[in-house]
């Protein structure tokens, strides 16, 4: 997700975010002794905690496991947004009005489940409804624009850049390379014992253009994380 502000209009329609931790680039520095004064930020960040992309062949965790699906926002992923949004509010609070005002903010998500529900997440501790802005006693959340562009439209943060020659060029150029396939040959023995426990054998997981090495990773890795999650179910 992409947070832009002060809001400029249409000139940032065509920004936004693939996935990477919090990062901040501050146009002009925060308000110093030496008189400078912080005008604009542009934010960039991933989505929250999500459930496992995709699953392997040999896999015992069932995809019943994770109720919305594979590469969905989970509860804590909810909770670590709404916290980032907090943060914002309070890191950047001078360069806000007391209340939400969209001339302030512009959002731009990747078209993904996952970005759009952190984003959404992100805004409700950004921007808790407070006077006028209250439209339920019981509800102390607003909505607040999250804008988005189909993935193939999306030249700015959606990732990787399979449509693009150059980056499949270079990504060519790299795993033909003697030291990519020198680096590779080290891990081969070990791929050799995992590869029938995943359900793969080993030339599948040295095509590095499948993705299965990785989203059988993917897939552990969250497993382990979630392991109270895993096991309850």
């Amino acid at each position: 997700m992409l947070l832009s502000m002060p809001y400029l209009g249409h000139s940032l329609s065509g920004w936004g975010l693939s996935f990477l931790s919090l990062c901040s680039i501050l146009l002009l520095p925060r308000a110093t002794g030496a008189g400078r004064e912080l005008k604009f930020v542009t934010v960039v960040y991933r989505h929250g905690d999500r459930t496992p992309i995709s699953s392997y062949p040999k896999n015992t965790v069932p995809a019943t496991v994770w109720p919305q699906g594979y590469g969905q926002l989970t509860r804590e992923g909810m909770k670590q947004q709404h916290k980032l949004g907090e943060y914002l509010r309070g890191r950047y609070k001078n360069l806000f009005s007391p209340q939400y005002k969209r001339k302030e903010i512009y959002v731009l998500s990747t078209d993904t489940d996952r970005t759009i529900m952190s984003a959404q997440a992100n805004l409700a501790g950004l921007f808790p409804p407070v006077g006028d802005q209250i439209w339920h006693h019981r509800i102390a959340w607003q909505p607040v624009p999250v804008h988005t562009v189909s993935h193939k439209d999306d030249k700015l943060l959606s990732y990787p850049l399979l449509e693009c020659p150059r980056f499949r060029r270079l990504l060519k150029e790299t795993m033909d390379s003697s030291q990519f396939k020198l680096k590779l040959k080290g891990y081969v023995p070990f791929l050799g014992q995992i590869a029938p426990r995943l359900g793969y054998d080993v030339k599948t997981l040295l095509d590095v253009n499948n993705y299965r090495l990785w989203t059988a990773y993917d897939a552990l890795l969250v497993q382990v994380a979630l392991k109270e999650k895993v096991h309850a179910n």
